[in-house]
């Protein structure tokens, strides 16, 4: 059973998978639907999977959610920083680092997806998220068929690394901690671009998309191209051309 408050993108991923999973008939699939939940709802995800909780947390940040962790069997945290735990005890041992996060819906019209969006949503956000869980809703639809692929053997090969800046202060109210963690982000995402152009030259495609903000803090570092940055022109440039020969970065001194 999936104990639900939303369906953010955010946690699309593993609603697809919990769907295909169903679909496939390896398990039996219910959702418990709690549209008044705490506002942390909108990050994290309870599962009841054979008697055991488990939870998964897509919250940005590394904080761990303490209430949730310690009713929980196993805490599925993207984000995750190891030295973060230590602060929290041997509650710490629960938690595992969730991997990649991305928006993906199955290939197939995804019945129990329409459902949570029609009684989970808002306003219009009922109809178009059901709509688009059935497969019927127009446009562009990251599904699973998109990003499945097989490696050229006369790809050249090559690096791509697409990113987006945060505006620390788009947010009035925004605390100062909050404002330094969006700027190391987006330095450090910085720091990476520069590397890569250094390092792969021509070999590499990498850079931030356009916007207002990134123009103004980092105009030397954005992409050539803002349409390569548009989601299914994204996913066809990774199909295309870059990742399948990654290799280990050159350690330098200033490593």
């Amino acid at each position: 059973m999936l104990k639900t408050h939303a369906a953010p993108l955010h946690l699309q991923q593993i609603f697809t998978g919990f769907s295909n999973l169903a679909r496939l008939g390896v398990i039996r699939l219910s959702e418990q639907f709690n549209v008044a939940g705490p506002e942390s709802g909108q990050w994290t995800l309870t599962a009841l999977v054979n008697g055991k909780t488990v939870v998964y947390d897509v919250g940005d940040n590394h904080l761990i959610d303490e209430s949730r962790l310690k009713d929980t069997d196993f805490y599925f945290k993207r984000s995750f920083h190891k030295g973060y735990l230590k602060t929290i005890g041997a509650q710490a041992a629960k938690v595992h680092p969730l991997g990649m996060n991305y928006e993906v819906y199955p290939s197939t019209p995804d019945f129990y997806g329409a459902r949570r969006n029609f009684f989970t949503g808002r306003g219009i956000k009922r109809i178009s998220g059901a709509l688009r869980a059935l497969n019927l809703k127009p446009g562009f639809v990251p599904r699973q068929d998109v990003f499945e692929g097989t490696s050229k053997p006369d790809r050249k090969g090559g690096v791509l690394f697409l990113t987006r800046t945060w505006d620390p202060n788009e947010c009035v109210d925004r605390d100062v901690v909050s404002v330094q963690q969006r700027e190391q982000v987006n330095d450090m995402r910085a720091r990476c671009i520069e590397y890569l152009r250094r390092h792969f030259g021509t070999r590499v495609l990498a850079g931030f998309a356009h916007t207002e903000f990134a123009a103004r803090k980092y105009p030397k570092l954005l992409v050539p191209d803002p349409r390569v940055t548009v989601k299914h022109n994204f996913l066809a440039a990774v199909q295309q051309e870059m990742i399948a020969r990654y290799q280990a970065l050159p350690r330098t001194s200033s490593q």
